[in-house]
């Protein structure tokens, strides 16, 4: 599990910045992210991602600028997702190793 935790991380990490260009599918970069929502984060991360999964089944009907938009604001959920999960484990790590 801990392997596939880090190999999605990456995988969200090298998603790019500037979403929807020649080589990236945000279609395809937002479900990376609903899927790692739903396999990391628990009952709220997989509401998020069925959240995710409902916009983006109706993508035909999105302007670019509105995929964009929905690119980016799904990164910044996800990784604020992920910050509350590395700040759970480390502290109950930390609460395990105090004197």
């Amino acid at each position: 599990m801990q392997k596939e935790l880090v190999k999605w991380i990456i995988e969200l990490e090298i998603l790019p910045a500037i979403p929807c260009g020649i080589c990236d599918d945000c279609v395809k970069s937002i479900e990376v992210m609903a899927d790692g929502l739903r396999k990391f984060n628990g009952e709220e991360g997989a509401l998020m991602a069925d959240y995710f999964d409902n916009l983006i089944s109706d993508s035909d009907s999105f302007s670019k600028a509105d995929l964009i938009e929905l690119y980016q604001v799904a990164k910044a959920v996800t990784i604020e997702f992920n910050n509350r999960m590395f700040s759970e484990v480390l502290g109950g790590f930390t609460a395990e190793i105090k004197p």
